[in-house]
């Protein structure tokens, strides 16, 4: 996927803005012109996304230069933001005449603003149409006169304000010094110019580079129709030199962005390592003789420092191997593994299907190809044999998702021998402990500086004692600099009977909060914590705490974010003295609750990801805990796989939960409710259709009877269920057991089934039914759920099969039924009425379209919030239908703050 950006030039004037954006690209002038870049671009150029870029461009050519340089700024702050999570999406400007100008001057900003930086990196290629570069001769004497001419062909006379302006030539001042060319060579560069085209001629139309870095393409077009392209022969053989080109440029930067490296390495550089020179050696031989090594093991005991030993030659690979992609991967559950992948996909743009499991082996069969480039992938903790290795111990657990490619190699961390030999042979590291002078550098390195050095030999007893471990060492050295303890004191702490003052009980007794944090730090996973997962994320007390456990090294940051890891050891030593203080049922309850509770607000997708893996880990531990809270945090969790794509895995947390409250809730009961139909449509999704009729005849029973849920959402439920019927081919006889032959409900279910049918391509089976039910409905009173909701349907069928009247006679029916039957506030009347407009709209009826959604949004806006998904829906309809009927400001600004709103979720 890449970013395709087109922006404007000169703005002639009284045009409004927003029509001059898109009527630069189309012709003729108007919503019903032809935009080439819409029409027949994505077509030509796949896996592209096309922008237009608006401005004020009357305003950006004043006399002040600093104005030209502020709307550039602004088209980069527009563009940033639209880009934010992509970051590495490539890049191709389409620039016209003087907007060609403004990308140079955007990307001479990024270049000198780190802001930038990386939307200045991600820009591989540039289009120019018309753009006044003034040749090769790099000096701009005349640029201001041919500005004078575009605004000329523009429609400015002389006497225009702008007029005078662009003769100075003040603002192209710089644009195109020494160090603009310099910057040129960092892009694909075509440049069109128009043979008929009074304004910029060839050799101001080409920036004069070499053959191989700028394409020169000639147009038969005067300055105006240079980007614009009708159905007339010479437009159309002018679009085909364009997309020829376009698409060339297109396969070069895919070319080059597929062997662009990843650097993905979440932990931050640790500026304290010391030592290790020896096994570094070693291992940055393995990595340089990759023929003979594909993959290597460090192994060795926890708090040993193998993790930082990895994370050395990480960065030492980044800073030499330049070339490497790197991927960092935690191998601590499935969960962390598949995050890791999942930042992996999304640097990368790489394409993954909808189903969890499409997601590892996506990245696994890019990085096993050779659009990959080289690459060197970290497998860290991988201490879990039967995670890493599976149940049968043949590489089916993670190691299945791990790429294989000769230019590849992988690197793991474990204290087990065993996987290190599974996955390594013989190629194994083994870390021993430190030597006394690397703990000894280490020590110095940790201790705060200032005051009395400590005593040599003091410091080798001490460091004996830790038996060189690099984690107690760092803990050790974190205990005296918060304590400013001498390590004569702190030995005797250590050996002596009051040892206990460096537990966690002390930590308990001196702050209470921290203590507490450390208690629910045990039951989630050790690594990327987030701290609004916290309990009292955002309190002073909190703040107070996280500074205590970071200053005990318990808890380490990530950079300056708010994103903290636990060294593993601490992490199973904190759970052996919850263990030990038998609180262990009570905080893993303590731990779930709050969970559970954060999971009832409403989440941000980025957020609720970032809490998966510390939710499969808490229901893990609390697997003995038969608690409403448990299975309603199941629930919870699988909405959220559902919406992410991962429909098995929602499907199993839904049932785990479903069969709890078969038998703890009451039939009727809200909540159960709400699971189960929640499963049954997660259960559509995966297409087992039997399991949403065994679920959803009883759901659809109750509703009859205890009339819990809205007619909408019982109609819905038809709809599942007669989905599900249909599937199983037994609709007709299995409809006539659940309900008599004239009662409504049976009805209801049979328009469902049709439009099940009409889902599935069956359109005329569809429309025998909808008739017989549209027939048998002109006897009931004309209500809200009885008369217009299957004429709406048959309409719809009607215009799948390309009818034109009889669609329209009953869209006219419905219509009046609704104005005359529905209050209109009535939330169904007001999602009729939407559906009607867009149908309209379709059918060539804009105006009454028009006048029904303003109607309907007066009316969303009286009862609904302004981010109410159905009225954004109707405003966006609008905004549109605005656009085709000429008021095209109006529709635009429709749609930006529809877009604002969307934003803003």
């Amino acid at each position: 996927m890449y970013s395709i950006i087109a922006v404007h030039g000169l703005n002639p004037r009284n045009k409004n803005a927003s029509e001059h954006a898109w009527d630069t690209w189309r012709t003729p002038y108007g919503p019903i012109g032809h935009l080439w870049l819409r029409d027949v671009l994505p077509q030509s150029l796949p896996d592209s996304r096309i922008f237009l870029y608006q401005y004020n461009a009357t305003a950006v050519y004043s006399q002040d230069r600093d104005t030209f340089i502020d709307k550039a700024n602004e088209l980069l702050e527009a563009v940033r933001i639209e880009r934010e999570e992509i970051e590495s999406r490539p890049i191709i400007f389409l620039g016209h005449s003087m907007g060609g100008l403004l990308i140079k001057q955007a990307l001479i900003n990024a270049h000198n603003n780190p802001k930038y930086m990386t939307l200045k990196d991600a820009t591989w290629g540039l289009a120019f149409f018309a753009t006044p570069h003034n040749g090769g001769d790099w000096k701009l004497v005349s640029l201001g006169g041919i500005a004078t001419k575009i605004a000329g062909a523009l429609g400015f006379r002389k006497g225009d304000n702008i007029i005078e302006v662009l003769k100075t030539g003040s603002m192209f001042s710089d644009i195109m010094q020494e160090h603009w060319r310099h910057r040129l060579l960092d892009y694909s560069i075509l440049s069109f110019w128009g043979s008929l085209d009074d304004a910029v001629p060839r050799e101001s139309a080409r920036l004069g580079l070499p053959g191989d870095r700028e394409n020169i393409i000639k147009l038969d077009a005067d300055h105006i129709g240079v980007c614009k392209f009708g159905t007339s022969q010479t437009d159309l053989d002018n679009l085909k030199l364009v997309r020829a080109n376009l698409r060339d440029m297109y396969k070069e930067v895919l070319k080059k962005h597929s062997h662009l490296p990843c650097h993905y390495t979440p932990l931050a550089e640790n500026k304290r390592f010391t030592g290790r020179e020896g096994i570094l050696y070693r291992i940055e031989e393995m990595f340089l003789c990759r023929d003979k090594y594909r993959k290597l093991s460090i192994v060795g005991l926890g708090g040993i420092g193998k993790t930082q030993v990895a994370l050395r030659f990480a960065y030492w690979v980044k800073a030499k191997h330049s070339e490497h992609s790197i991927l960092w991967v935690p191998a601590l559950s499935s969960e962390t593994f598949e995050q890791a992948y999942a930042e992996v996909a999304k640097r990368l743009d790489i394409q993954v299907g909808p189903n969890e499991q499409d997601l590892k082996e996506s990245v696994q069969q890019y990085f096993s190809s050779d659009e990959a480039g080289k690459w060197l992938l970290i497998l860290d903790n991988a201490d879990d044999i039967e995670l890493v290795l599976g149940s049968s111990g043949k590489l089916s657990g993670l190691c299945k998702y791990l790429p294989q490619s000769e230019n590849g190699i992988i690197l793991f961390t474990t204290r087990s021998t065993e996987v290190a030999i599974s996955v390594a042979g013989n190629d194994v590291v083994n870390l021993q402990e430190m030597d006394l002078q690397e703990a000894r550098s280490l020590f110095e390195r940790c201790l705060v500086r200032g005051g009395v050095r400590p005593d040599e030999n003091e410091i080798s007893e001490l460091l004996h004692e830790l038996t060189c471990l690099p984690l107690a060492i760092s803990q050790a050295a974190a205990y005296l600099n918060r304590n400013k303890m001498p390590v004569k004191k702190y030995l005797e702490f250590l050996r002596g009977t009051e040892k206990d003052i460096l537990s966690f009980e002390q930590i308990r007794k001196s702050d209470g909060v921290a203590a507490d944090l450390l208690a629910f730090l045990s039951c989630i996973e050790p690594k990327a914590i987030p701290q609004s997962i916290l309990p009292g994320a955002q309190s002073e007390e909190t703040e107070y705490a996280i500074g205590t456990l970071c200053g005990y090294t318990f808890l380490v940051r990530r950079g300056e974010n708010n994103v903290f890891d636990m060294h593993n050891l601490v992490h199973i030593a904190t759970r052996i003295w919850i263990r030990q203080s038998r609180r262990e049922k009570e905080v893993t309850i303590t731990s779930l609750c709050h969970i559970e509770k954060l999971f009832s607000r409403k989440m941000k997708r980025r957020e609720y990801k970032r809490y998966f893996p510390h939710v499969f880990r808490i229901l893990d531990e609390s697997k003995d805990q038969l608690l409403q809270e448990r299975f309603d945090l199941f629930y919870k969790l699988g909405v959220c796989l559902f919406l992410e794509s991962r429909c098995k895995e929602a499907m199993k947390a839904m049932e785990k939960s479903y069969k709890w409250n078969k038998y703890h809730l009451l039939d009727n009961d809200s909540f159960r409710l709400e699971v189960e139909v929640q499963l049954a449509i997660t259960y559509t999704s995966l297409g087992l259709s039997k399991n949403v009729i065994e679920i959803l005849k009883d759901v659809v029973a109750i509703d009859q009877i205890g009339r819990t849920k809205k007619s909408r959402e019982l109609l819905y439920l038809g709809f599942l269920l007669g989905w599900a019927y249909v599937m199983e081919g037994g609709v007709k006889s299995i409809q006539r057991a659940m309900f008599p032959e004239d009662s409504h409900d049976r009805l209801f279910n049979v328009e469902f089934v049709a439009r099940a049918y009409r889902f599935r391509g069956h359109i005329r089976e569809a429309m025998n039914i909808l008739e017989r039910t549209v027939a048998m409905r002109k006897t009931f009173p004309p209500d809200s759920v009885s008369r217009f909701d299957p004429e709406l349907e048959l309409a719809v069928a009607y215009l799948d099969r390309g009818y034109v009247r009889k669609p329209t006679q009953l869209l006219d029916h419905v219509e009046l039924i609704a104005e005359t039957t529905l209050p209109e506030e009535d939330m169904t009347r007001l999602y009729t009425a939407t559906y009607l407009s867009d149908i309209y709209i379709n059918n060539g009826r804009v105006e009454k379209a028009v006048e029904m959604l303003e109607h309907v949004i007066d009316v969303y806006k009286r009862t609904q919030p302004e981010d109410y998904p159905r009225r954004l829906i109707a405003e966006k309809i609008l905004g549109n239908a605005y656009i085709k009927c000429g008021m095209a400001t109006k529709g635009f600004e429709l749609l930006d703050y529809v877009m604002a709103m969307e934003a803003k979720k």
